[in-house]
């Protein structure tokens, strides 16, 4: 009647009804044998029966969701081991593992229901070893984008920097500035003194004029007379 309180409860009739039905239908049995005051034996063999089937009934449904949780388990274990979780939380990782050996050491003995709950707990352990070290990666990762913000700002500081006031010598490709003696020397000469050149010859000219007359003339008029 133990174990079939457990079936019930926990649902497992469905896991192996054939052996649910015999056993339910043994249990009946012995209840009835009891009314009818039969023999010791009779009694045994049916309760014995019935014992075995409702066992069989119970064990395989722990066998059920316990699989069911290790398959679990190795899921999320796997997560964590992507992710190097026994590098990132060694403490807790080992833990886990601890946990999911005794919870097997366990079902080895048929101890269902404590093996049922070190597999729960191991569930809960390597479930919290993924959440931890996936927070770690993350903000590790934001971390690592700030860095890289942080040096594309100052990069792109630096090229505004240099756009508004570039530093000397930087900047080969622009022409450097006409220096003071280029300038003297391209503008040196007057535009007056260019202008004015042939008119002061001209003027020249025009003043040897007397002299010359004055040579042609130049007889006194004693020699004459």
């Amino acid at each position: 009647k133990n174990y079939k309180a457990k079936i019930d409860s926990l649902d497992f009739a469905k896991y192996n009804t054939e052996k649910y039905a015999s056993g339910e239908s043994n249990l009946n049995k012995v209840s009835s044998l009891f009314e009818q005051n039969a023999s010791a034996t009779e009694i045994f063999a049916a309760s014995e029966s019935a014992y075995n089937d409702l066992y069989t009934v119970y064990k395989d449904g722990y066998t059920e969701i316990c699989n069911a949780k290790k398959l679990a388990i190795a899921d999320v274990k796997k997560q964590a081991d992507e992710l190097k979780a026994n590098k990132g939380d060694k403490e807790g990782y080992s833990a886990a593992t601890s946990l999911y050996n005794a919870a097997e050491t366990d079902f080895s003995k048929e101890l269902y229901e404590s093996a049922f709950k070190g597999y729960e707990s191991t569930y809960v352990a390597f479930s919290g070893v993924y959440e931890r070290v996936l927070e770690k990666r993350k903000k590790a990762e934001e971390a690592i984008a700030r860095a890289k913000e942080k040096t594309q700002k100052i990069h792109q500081f630096a090229q505004e920097a240099d756009t508004i006031a570039p530093l000397p010598g930087i900047d080969e490709e622009s022409e450097p500035a006409e220096t003071p003696s280029e300038a003297a020397t391209s503008t040196d000469v007057p535009t007056e003194s260019i202008a004015n050149e042939p008119v002061a010859k001209e003027e020249s000219e025009a003043a040897e004029t007397p002299s010359e007359a004055a040579t042609s003339t130049d007889v006194p008029t004693e020699s004459i007379a």
